[in-house]
């Protein structure tokens, strides 16, 4: 392999590869494959590369997803690698150029942890070393987390830009970006929402009752069942079920399927988009929340995103869920 060049876009997670090819023997045509990797809770297997298409020295061709080993059915989650090949020829001494572009490599776990994965050491199967290998990606989307973290070491960044500029390598790691931490990091008047078992380091809850926090630029979007608890707040349905009242001391909030407002008990306040609902459960902005209920939401430099409320008056106590 000559070189590598590999553009991606966060956190959209599209990805633009180009390979240069060189053949220094004589003529032959060889399958080359490009890496897949990822799980899936049924046995179905999907693919996590989402319209995977190849280009060879400009013309479309045709690829085949080979899964490279089977799942382990008895597992809860099915962990699959897989392949997307094709035959390409080459004459003696001939340059090819092959671009792949997708969208995947989303990473993600029952925690909240989010981030990207672009599998970078399968280019170390190929005899000798890769000339020159250029990862460009593009976080202008996620600018706004903080930290985002970057492996392997060596990145530049410049803006938006994150660059890693490597010569003459055999890749021993693949290229991370994460740029949220779950519910791993968010602490509620500083106490962790998510307690970790010394032995395990995994939830002591179960992940099903609540819906994975999504991270959008300064702010979390958490389900009803996330806020509630988290806040210590009641809840109740609203507008026919396709609503929810959370409600803590004597403030309010009120969220409305579709809508990019929400009622409080001091007026209408206006949200970054519209809530929405993720397997039964309406989503919606925690920042917005912790305001409309008397308390305020803020990001430190370790990436955790504190939530504070002022202790309730002598005599009164905070709701609790219904």
């Amino acid at each position: 392999m000559v070189e590598e060049e590999v553009h991606i876009k966060l956190p959209e997670c599209k990805v633009e590869a180009r390979f240069v090819f060189k053949n220094d023997g004589p003529a032959t045509t060889i399958t080359i494959g490009f890496p897949e990797q990822g799980k899936d809770t049924t046995p179905r297997r999907p693919s996590h590369l989402v319209g995977f298409k190849s280009w060879v020295d400009g013309k479309l061709v045709s690829t085949q997803q080979v899964f490279a080993e089977k799942p382990d059915e008895g597992a809860n989650d099915y962990y699959y690698k897989a392949w997307w090949i094709k035959k390409v020829p080459f004459a003696k001494g001939q340059t090819r150029t092959i671009v792949n572009k997708y969208s995947g490599g989303w990473y993600d776990t029952t925690y909240g942890v989010f981030g990207f994965n672009y599998i970078l050491k399968t280019g170390a199967t190929w005899r000798g070393t890769i000339g020159r290998a250029q990862i460009i990606c593009d976080i202008s989307s996620i600018k706004d987390c903080t930290p985002i973290r970057f492996s392997p070491a060596g990145s530049v960044r410049d803006g938006n830009i994150v660059r890693w500029d490597l010569h003459n390598l055999k890749p021993k790691e693949d290229v991370w970006v994460k740029w949220f931490y779950g519910y791993y990091k968010v602490r509620v008047n500083g106490k962790h929402v998510m307690p970790l078992t010394k032995d395990e380091h995994l939830p002591t809850w179960v992940m099903d009752e609540m819906m994975m926090p999504q991270r959008r630029g300064r702010d979390v979007w958490i389900g009803a069942g996330a806020a509630t608890e988290w806040l210590s707040a009641a809840s109740r349905p609203t507008a026919k079920h396709t609503g929810v009242r959370l409600s803590l001391s004597n403030r309010w909030i009120e969220f409305t399927k579709g809508s990019k407002s929400a009622n409080t008990s001091s007026g209408t306040v206006e949200l970054s988009g519209a809530v929405y609902v993720d397997r039964d459960h309406l989503v919606f902005p925690l920042s917005v929340i912790a305001k409309a209920l008397g308390g305020f939401s803020k990001w430190d430099d370790a990436g955790w995103l504190n939530v504070t409320f002022p202790k309730p008056p002598k005599g009164k106590s905070a709701a609790k869920p219904l």
